[in-house]
């Protein structure tokens, strides 16, 4: 199977795509999907497959500094000839005869192992510079017929006609598409797979993602709850798994609120930490609102805490919800053990709980790896 790079996408395709498939991602014309195809691209490259990357709407400098950018740097595979790019941009703006530039790229394709990867950027560009005509689609599906490897064509979704839109559709095995929630002024960018022959009972579900420099395409997870107790370390802990976090209305050691994002193994999500005070309740039933998940933040050292850090549970409906509680600070006499935390809080087997020391790397990422289990990924 070839991996995308993107964990969501690889499992709604059972590992991935499969070899000497023909797909098809296809964008809203708001929405970049270069990058989308680049990780593809920059994933198979370091798994050793071959990619012949045929570019019409941009040149081949400018592609390769878009791949920079993201600190994907594929001109050592160039150099191995495991990446090749084909360079059609001038050809087509001189608008070169179509079907001379049909005949170029099936010579090309015909000297392509099997193997190999064949990228097409774009197809909606054909039709942009030559028009929607009888002879345009027809050596684009030549194009399409002379593959033998597996192909990744991306388009723009603009207002073609529709029968143009479904031909090309009806000659992919696989069909992904990046699209735009947008209410007032939130934009929101979600991925559907809406087909993939070799999987069974399909599930078209939206995933939201967002693109981060470097890095790439990260599974987007809009709010993430970090809760518990007054003094617990909810700050402490939400800065130190964020990549970049803010405090707000700070006086003293009463924080209102506590804002971050994560970025972390392929996913990307906003982290809002609330205050432990009863008084800021009204706030936490506010923030609780379309959250995904929660940690509870607790001070094993205080027992009298728990009590609180049960009706924080209660009032988030932690019980609908992936939860992690994370035992906080370092380990006392008067600690409560884990069994104790999990009887007080009156927890279900669901709900693990886990030591946690803020300051160290591989205990915060022992807290995410947890989170995101939960979460299913």
């Amino acid at each position: 199977m070839i991996k995308t790079g993107i964990q969501t996408v690889d499992n709604s395709l059972n590992g991935g795509i499969k070899e000497g498939a023909r797909v098809l991602i296809l964008s809203n014309p708001e929405i970049e999907k270069l990058q989308f195809t680049q990780q593809i691209v920059y994933t198979n490259l370091k798994e050793g497959r071959n990619i012949v990357y045929i570019t019409n709407n941009k040149k081949a400098s400018i592609l390769k500094s878009r791949f920079r950018e993201y600190e994907w740097n594929i001109e050592p595979f160039e150099k191995k000839r495991k990446c090749q790019i084909i360079d059609l941009y001038d050809k087509i703006v001189k608008k070169e005869d179509i079907k001379k530039i049909q005949i170029e790229i099936e010579q090309i394709i015909k000297k392509v192992s099997p193997e190999s990867i064949i990228i097409i950027d774009s197809l909606s560009s054909f039709f942009e510079i030559y028009g929607i005509k009888k002879d345009v689609r027809e050596s684009i599906n030549q194009i399409i017929n002379a593959i033998k490897g597996t192909m990744i064509a991306l388009s723009t979704a603009w207002s073609y006609e529709k029968d143009v839109i479904s031909a090309v559709k009806a000659k992919c095995d696989c069909i992904i598409e990046l699209k735009a929630i947008e209410k007032e002024i939130i934009l929101r960018n979600y991925i559907t797979i809406s087909k993939a022959k070799w999987v069974k009972n399909l599930k078209k579900e939206a995933t939201l993602f967002e693109v981060i420099k470097p890095g790439g395409i990260k599974e987007f997870i809009p709010k993430i709850l970090v809760t518990g107790p007054f003094h617990a370390g909810k700050s402490t802990f939400t800065h130190a798994i964020s990549t970049r976090a803010t405090s707000v209305d700070r006086l003293g050691t009463t924080v209102a609120l506590d804002y971050g994002h994560v970025s972390y193994k392929g996913y990307s999500a906003d982290v809002f930490g609330t205050p432990g005070q009863s008084r800021f309740d009204p706030l936490l039933d506010m923030l609780k609102s379309k959250a995904v998940g929660i940690f509870l933040v607790i001070d094993p050292s205080k027992p009298e805490s728990l009590k609180r850090a049960k009706k924080m549970l209660e009032l988030c409906k932690a019980s609908l919800l992936p939860t992690v509680v994370v035992s906080n600070k370092r380990a006392t006499i008067k600690s409560l053990s884990t069994e104790q935390v999990r009887k007080i809080l009156e927890l279900s087997k669901s709900i693990p709980v886990i030591q946690c020391d803020a300051l160290k790397k591989n205990s915060l990422e022992k807290a995410l790896d947890t989170f995101f289990k939960q979460l299913g990924a």
